[in-house]
């Protein structure tokens, strides 16, 4: 398991927040606690997603292993970074599986970066 996403687009949690904050408000849950929940979503807002925007080149990475998914390497002008990719949560690192959906997602994002 990594800490690290791959998030295509910036995400909008401010309704999630807004409804979250109130319910556990009316729960009756201390205001530094709703507080909290409203800086979290702030937080997930305002990170800077830009250097995916740049993103140059899209390619496969290193071949799975029985301790490593096989991976997709994403070029920016910030650098690269490797990705470990799974057909499923629950597929086995070295599944074929993995290897048609690394290489399908290489494919689509190739295509989208040409065009």
């Amino acid at each position: 398991m990594t800490n690290v996403r791959l998030v295509f687009t910036p995400l909008n949690v401010k309704d999630v927040s807004a409804v979250l904050t109130w319910g556990l408000g009316k729960a009756g849950v201390p205001a530094g606690v709703t507080k909290l929940v409203d800086g979290v979503g702030k937080l997930i807002e305002t990170q800077d997603y830009g250097s995916l925007l740049e993103i140059s080149q899209v390619i496969s990475g290193s071949a799975a292993s029985l301790l490593k998914a096989p991976t997709l390497v994403i070029s920016s002008s910030s650098g690269s970074y490797e990705i470990g990719i799974l057909a499923t949560r629950l597929s086995p690192n070295a599944s074929s599986a993995n290897i048609e959906e690394r290489d399908r997602m290489v494919a689509i994002i190739q295509a989208r970066l040409i065009n």
